[in-house]
Protein backbone atom coordinates (compact mmCIF):
# COMPACT_ATOMS: atom_id res chain seq x y z
CA UNK A 1 0.00 0.00 0.00
CA UNK A 2 1.16 3.66 -0.50
CA UNK A 3 2.76 5.60 2.27
CA UNK A 4 0.67 8.68 1.34
CA UNK A 5 -2.90 6.13 0.85
CA UNK A 6 -2.18 4.48 3.99
CA UNK A 7 -1.61 8.15 5.69
CA UNK A 8 -5.07 9.45 4.57
CA UNK A 9 -6.51 6.29 6.02
CA UNK A 10 -5.30 6.97 9.37
CA UNK A 11 -6.10 10.50 9.31
CA UNK A 12 -9.95 9.13 8.40
CA UNK A 13 -9.36 7.18 11.78
CA UNK A 14 -8.14 10.53 13.70
CA UNK A 15 -10.54 12.88 12.44
CA UNK A 16 -13.83 10.00 13.49
CA UNK A 17 -12.18 10.32 16.86
CA UNK A 18 -11.99 14.11 17.09
CA UNK A 19 -15.42 14.23 15.97
CA UNK A 20 -16.68 11.76 18.39
CA UNK A 21 -14.59 13.58 21.67
CA UNK A 22 -16.07 17.10 20.31
CA UNK A 23 -19.19 16.12 20.05
CA UNK A 24 -19.52 13.98 22.78
CA UNK A 25 -20.25 9.79 23.06
CA UNK A 26 -23.75 9.80 21.78
CA UNK A 27 -25.11 6.84 20.10
CA UNK A 28 -25.64 9.12 16.98
CA UNK A 29 -21.67 9.95 17.07
CA UNK A 30 -20.66 6.85 18.50
CA UNK A 31 -22.23 5.05 15.42
CA UNK A 32 -21.01 7.52 12.79
CA UNK A 33 -17.53 6.92 14.57
CA UNK A 34 -17.38 3.27 13.34
CA UNK A 35 -18.94 3.48 10.46
CA UNK A 36 -16.44 5.84 9.32
CA UNK A 37 -13.73 3.72 10.90
CA UNK A 38 -15.29 0.30 9.32
CA UNK A 39 -15.16 2.38 5.31
CA UNK A 40 -11.09 2.94 6.03
CA UNK A 41 -10.53 -0.36 7.67
CA UNK A 42 -12.24 -2.14 4.17
CA UNK A 43 -10.42 -0.02 2.30
CA UNK A 44 -6.97 -0.77 3.66
CA UNK A 45 -8.53 -4.32 3.19
CA UNK A 46 -7.35 -5.31 6.82
CA UNK A 47 -8.31 -8.12 8.77
CA UNK A 48 -10.48 -7.93 12.28
CA UNK A 49 -7.62 -7.84 14.25
CA UNK A 50 -6.05 -5.55 12.20
CA UNK A 51 -8.83 -3.30 12.46
CA UNK A 52 -8.58 -3.85 16.28
CA UNK A 53 -4.90 -2.90 16.29
CA UNK A 54 -5.41 0.37 14.69
CA UNK A 55 -8.33 1.50 16.23
CA UNK A 56 -5.78 1.04 19.35
CA UNK A 57 -2.79 2.45 18.33
CA UNK A 58 -5.04 5.65 17.23
CA UNK A 59 -7.10 5.49 19.60
CA UNK A 60 -3.90 5.43 22.34
CA UNK A 61 -2.18 8.81 19.85
CA UNK A 62 -5.18 10.13 20.19
CA UNK A 63 -6.03 9.84 23.80
CA UNK A 64 -2.19 11.40 24.55
CA UNK A 65 -2.38 14.18 22.95
CA UNK A 66 -5.76 15.54 23.96
CA UNK A 67 -4.42 14.95 27.33
CA UNK A 68 -1.36 17.26 26.68
CA UNK A 69 -3.48 19.48 25.04
CA UNK A 70 -6.19 19.95 27.70
CA UNK A 71 -4.62 22.73 29.62
CA UNK A 72 -6.56 24.63 31.96
CA UNK A 73 -7.47 23.79 35.83
CA UNK A 74 -10.13 26.62 37.15
CA UNK A 75 -10.34 26.63 40.98
CA UNK A 76 -13.19 29.12 42.44
CA UNK A 77 -14.34 29.25 45.78
CA UNK A 78 -17.54 31.76 46.11
CA UNK A 79 -18.47 30.91 49.83
CA UNK A 80 -15.33 30.83 51.47
CA UNK A 81 -16.20 27.70 53.46
CA UNK A 82 -12.49 26.83 52.99
CA UNK A 83 -10.64 29.88 54.45
CA UNK A 84 -7.70 29.14 56.80
CA UNK A 85 -5.92 32.51 57.97
CA UNK A 86 -2.28 32.81 59.08
CA UNK A 87 -1.85 31.40 62.36
CA UNK A 88 0.25 34.97 63.22
CA UNK A 89 -2.13 37.68 61.07
CA UNK A 90 -1.19 40.05 63.81
CA UNK A 91 2.62 39.85 62.91
CA UNK A 92 1.94 42.59 59.84
CA UNK A 93 0.95 45.07 62.64
CA UNK A 94 3.40 47.46 63.71
CA UNK A 95 2.69 49.07 67.67
CA UNK A 96 -0.43 51.21 67.30
CA UNK A 97 -1.94 49.53 64.94
CA UNK A 98 -4.05 46.45 64.58
CA UNK A 99 -5.67 44.43 61.50
CA UNK A 100 -8.27 41.31 61.32
CA UNK A 101 -9.65 39.46 58.60
CA UNK A 102 -12.95 36.98 58.47
CA UNK A 103 -14.88 35.70 56.11
CA UNK A 104 -18.47 37.89 56.25
CA UNK A 105 -21.71 36.35 55.08
CA UNK A 106 -23.05 39.05 52.24
CA UNK A 107 -20.54 41.64 52.53
CA UNK A 108 -19.10 40.67 48.76
CA UNK A 109 -20.38 42.34 45.75
CA UNK A 110 -23.69 41.00 45.51
CA UNK A 111 -24.47 40.95 48.89
CA UNK A 112 -23.00 37.32 49.16
CA UNK A 113 -20.29 35.98 50.91
CA UNK A 114 -16.62 37.47 50.81
CA UNK A 115 -13.21 38.26 52.36
CA UNK A 116 -12.74 40.92 54.61
CA UNK A 117 -10.03 42.91 56.24
CA UNK A 118 -9.86 45.48 58.99
CA UNK A 119 -6.96 48.21 59.07
CA UNK A 120 -6.90 50.58 62.35
CA UNK A 121 -4.73 52.96 63.39
CA UNK A 122 -5.00 53.95 66.54
CA UNK A 123 -1.75 56.09 66.93
CA UNK A 124 1.33 54.62 65.02
CA UNK A 125 2.56 57.66 62.58
CA UNK A 126 5.37 55.74 61.43
CA UNK A 127 6.07 54.57 57.60
CA UNK A 128 5.17 50.64 57.67
CA UNK A 129 2.30 48.84 56.34
CA UNK A 130 0.33 46.65 57.87
CA UNK A 131 -0.98 42.94 56.37
CA UNK A 132 -2.06 39.87 56.61
CA UNK A 133 -2.25 36.94 54.43
CA UNK A 134 -5.17 34.76 54.22
CA UNK A 135 -5.34 31.03 52.23
CA UNK A 136 -8.25 29.42 51.05
CA UNK A 137 -7.76 25.97 51.05
CA UNK A 138 -10.34 25.08 48.80
CA UNK A 139 -7.57 26.68 46.21
CA UNK A 140 -5.12 23.96 46.06
CA UNK A 141 -2.98 22.37 43.02
CA UNK A 142 -0.44 19.65 43.41
CA UNK A 143 2.19 19.92 40.61
CA UNK A 144 3.53 16.71 41.48
CA UNK A 145 -0.13 14.70 41.22
CA UNK A 146 -1.75 17.24 38.47
CA UNK A 147 1.08 17.69 36.34
CA UNK A 148 3.98 20.56 36.30
CA UNK A 149 2.07 24.19 36.66
CA UNK A 150 3.19 26.42 33.66
CA UNK A 151 1.47 29.45 34.45
CA UNK A 152 -1.73 31.15 36.22
CA UNK A 153 -4.73 33.71 35.80
CA UNK A 154 -6.04 34.89 38.80
CA UNK A 155 -9.21 37.45 39.17
CA UNK A 156 -11.42 38.57 41.81
CA UNK A 157 -13.65 41.79 43.03
CA UNK A 158 -11.77 44.29 45.93
CA UNK A 159 -13.28 47.36 47.90
CA UNK A 160 -11.80 49.56 49.50
CA UNK A 161 -13.66 51.97 52.48
CA UNK A 162 -11.85 53.53 54.71
CA UNK A 163 -13.16 56.09 58.08
CA UNK A 164 -10.25 58.93 56.19
CA UNK A 165 -8.98 59.51 52.69
CA UNK A 166 -9.16 57.02 50.78
CA UNK A 167 -5.99 56.13 48.84
CA UNK A 168 -4.35 56.78 45.72
CA UNK A 169 -4.03 53.12 45.09
CA UNK A 170 -4.32 50.17 46.27
CA UNK A 171 -2.30 46.91 45.45
CA UNK A 172 -4.03 42.95 44.03
CA UNK A 173 -1.41 40.64 46.27
CA UNK A 174 -1.81 36.91 45.16
CA UNK A 175 -0.28 34.92 47.92
CA UNK A 176 0.74 31.31 47.56
CA UNK A 177 1.80 28.68 50.26
CA UNK A 178 3.91 25.34 49.51
CA UNK A 179 5.87 23.27 52.06
CA UNK A 180 5.31 25.85 55.21
CA UNK A 181 6.40 28.92 52.94
CA UNK A 182 4.79 32.25 51.59
CA UNK A 183 5.15 33.54 48.51
CA UNK A 184 3.59 36.80 47.13
CA UNK A 185 3.13 38.79 43.94
CA UNK A 186 1.45 42.51 43.41
CA UNK A 187 -0.07 41.11 40.07
CA UNK A 188 -2.38 44.39 39.76
CA UNK A 189 -4.03 47.52 41.72
CA UNK A 190 -7.37 49.51 42.13
CA UNK A 191 -7.67 53.23 42.42
CA UNK A 192 -10.56 52.87 45.09
CA UNK A 193 -13.70 54.84 45.12
CA UNK A 194 -15.82 52.73 47.56
CA UNK A 195 -17.16 50.35 45.02
CA UNK A 196 -15.99 46.69 44.02
CA UNK A 197 -13.69 46.90 41.30
CA UNK A 198 -12.01 43.84 39.07
CA UNK A 199 -8.53 42.93 39.19
CA UNK A 200 -6.48 40.46 37.72
CA UNK A 201 -3.32 38.91 37.08
CA UNK A 202 -2.35 36.76 34.14
CA UNK A 203 0.78 34.49 32.55
CA UNK A 204 2.09 34.48 36.42
CA UNK A 205 5.26 32.21 36.71
CA UNK A 206 7.37 31.06 39.61
CA UNK A 207 9.59 34.14 38.79
CA UNK A 208 7.19 36.69 39.62
CA UNK A 209 6.82 35.48 43.21
CA UNK A 210 9.21 36.47 46.10
CA UNK A 211 9.05 34.48 49.24
CA UNK A 212 8.33 36.73 52.33
CA UNK A 213 8.55 36.02 56.19
CA UNK A 214 4.53 35.43 57.26
CA UNK A 215 4.80 33.76 60.51
CA UNK A 216 8.26 34.30 61.84
CA UNK A 217 8.64 37.98 61.33
CA UNK A 218 8.04 40.42 63.69
CA UNK A 219 5.55 43.65 63.62
CA UNK A 220 6.34 45.65 60.62
CA UNK A 221 8.22 42.77 58.68
CA UNK A 222 5.85 43.48 55.75
CA UNK A 223 6.40 46.95 54.97
CA UNK A 224 10.08 46.83 55.76
CA UNK A 225 12.02 45.45 52.67
CA UNK A 226 14.89 44.50 54.96
CA UNK A 227 13.08 42.05 56.38
CA UNK A 228 10.38 40.89 53.41
CA UNK A 229 12.88 37.42 53.01
CA UNK A 230 13.70 34.83 55.18
CA UNK A 231 16.73 33.40 56.43
CA UNK A 232 16.90 30.99 54.15
CA UNK A 233 15.30 31.17 50.92
CA UNK A 234 13.24 28.04 49.75
CA UNK A 235 12.58 28.62 45.96
CA UNK A 236 9.03 28.31 44.97
CA UNK A 237 8.64 25.01 42.62
CA UNK A 238 5.80 25.07 40.11
CA UNK A 239 7.15 21.95 38.15
CA UNK A 240 7.10 18.65 40.88
CA UNK A 241 7.06 20.69 44.80
CA UNK A 242 4.13 19.83 46.97
CA UNK A 243 0.78 21.43 46.48
CA UNK A 244 0.23 25.07 46.77
CA UNK A 245 -2.62 26.60 48.10
CA UNK A 246 -3.68 30.28 46.50
CA UNK A 247 -4.83 32.71 48.77
CA UNK A 248 -4.63 36.80 49.19
CA UNK A 249 -2.59 39.11 50.80
CA UNK A 250 -4.12 42.18 52.43
CA UNK A 251 -2.06 45.48 52.38
CA UNK A 252 -3.00 48.66 53.95
CA UNK A 253 -1.25 51.99 55.54
CA UNK A 254 -4.09 53.41 57.25
CA UNK A 255 -3.33 57.54 58.45
CA UNK A 256 -3.59 57.87 62.17
CA UNK A 257 -6.70 57.41 63.73
CA UNK A 258 -8.15 55.96 60.60
CA UNK A 259 -10.03 52.51 59.98
CA UNK A 260 -9.72 50.99 56.40
CA UNK A 261 -11.85 48.15 55.41
CA UNK A 262 -10.53 46.10 51.89
CA UNK A 263 -13.22 43.28 51.10
CA UNK A 264 -12.60 40.61 48.00
CA UNK A 265 -15.25 38.48 46.51
CA UNK A 266 -15.18 35.96 43.72
CA UNK A 267 -11.86 35.20 43.38
CA UNK A 268 -10.88 32.64 40.52
CA UNK A 269 -7.73 30.84 39.68
CA UNK A 270 -7.24 29.47 35.69
CA UNK A 271 -4.03 27.10 35.89
CA UNK A 272 -2.16 26.41 32.48
CA UNK A 273 -0.64 23.19 33.15
CA UNK A 274 2.32 21.20 31.38
CA UNK A 275 1.35 18.07 29.86
CA UNK A 276 2.47 14.85 32.35
CA UNK A 277 5.52 12.86 31.31
CA UNK A 278 3.24 9.80 31.89
CA UNK A 279 1.01 10.85 28.49
CA UNK A 280 4.29 10.36 26.20
CA UNK A 281 4.58 6.39 26.74
CA UNK A 282 0.91 6.37 25.74
CA UNK A 283 1.52 8.77 22.56
CA UNK A 284 4.68 6.25 21.43
CA UNK A 285 2.33 2.98 22.16
CA UNK A 286 -0.18 4.31 20.05
CA UNK A 287 2.25 5.24 17.25
CA UNK A 288 3.59 1.86 17.78
CA UNK A 289 1.32 0.14 16.21
CA UNK A 290 0.26 2.26 13.71
CA UNK A 291 3.75 1.48 12.78
CA UNK A 292 3.94 -2.10 13.53
CA UNK A 293 0.30 -1.89 11.13
CA UNK A 294 2.36 0.26 8.38
CA UNK A 295 5.43 -2.14 8.28
CA UNK A 296 3.28 -5.50 8.21
CA UNK A 297 1.28 -3.92 5.20
CA UNK A 298 4.67 -2.90 3.44
CA UNK A 299 6.02 -6.37 3.82
CA UNK A 300 2.58 -8.22 2.75
CA UNK A 301 3.06 -6.10 -0.73
CA UNK A 302 6.88 -6.75 -1.10
CA UNK A 303 5.62 -10.33 -0.71
CA UNK A 304 2.79 -10.15 -3.33
CA UNK A 305 5.32 -8.68 -5.58
CA UNK A 306 8.33 -11.21 -5.04
CA UNK A 307 5.70 -13.78 -5.67
CA UNK A 308 4.97 -12.21 -9.37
Amino acid sequence: MPIAQFRSYILLYIDALKALCENGCTSRNTTTLWGNMEKGAKRMRLSNRKRLLLTLGVGLALAASTAASSADTILTDDTFASVAFDPSSSGFSPTGTSVSASVCANCGSASGPGLQAVFTNSSYTGGLSSGVGVLDTALTYNPSVAGSLGSFSDSANKQVTTTGTLPATSPFRILLEQGGNFYTASVDSIAPNGSFQAVSGSDLTASDFSQICLITCGPGAFGNPGNLGPDTPVALNFVNGGAITFGILYEASPGLGVTSTTTYDDLDIDISTTPLPATLPLFAGGLGVIGFLRRRSKSNTCSALDAT
